[in-house]
């Protein structure tokens, strides 16, 4: 009888050591599943924000890209203006200018250099 009741006691514990195992495979089944759920949410997540962070930099670009054409645009004008004003003081002052330096070519005063002064 006390052979039995091991036997008996033997094969429960056999029987509760395999529910034990199920369960615990179990468990570990439902946490791989939830683990890999998540990580397929948090990519589907991150994968939201990178698109909304490559649209707010691209709204961005456009409106700097307007900026710097209109910018670039009253530069040109700028530009345009002050080199038509320096070509208009240019004619304006060409004949004077040019009256000036034939004057200082042609005017030659003679001066003996003063080291040569002390060679005699």
């Amino acid at each position: 009888m006390a052979s039995a009741a091991q036997l008996d006691g033997v094969a429960q514990l056999q029987v509760a050591k395999a529910a034990a195992t199920a369960k615990i495979e179990e468990a570990r089944t439902r946490r791989i599943k939830k683990l890999k759920q998540a990580k397929s949410e948090a990519a589907v997540e991150a994968n939201l924000y990178k698109a909304e962070c490559e649209a707010a930099i691209k709204e961005l670009e456009q409106r700097h890209s307007k900026h710097n054409i209109e910018t670039g645009g009253r530069v040109e004008a700028f530009t345009e203006q002050a080199i038509q004003r320096l070509q208009q003081r240019y004619e304006e002052n060409k004949e004077t200018a040019l009256g000036e330096i034939i004057a200082q070519v042609l005017t030659v005063n003679p001066v003996v250099h003063r080291n040569a002064k002390n060679v005699q």
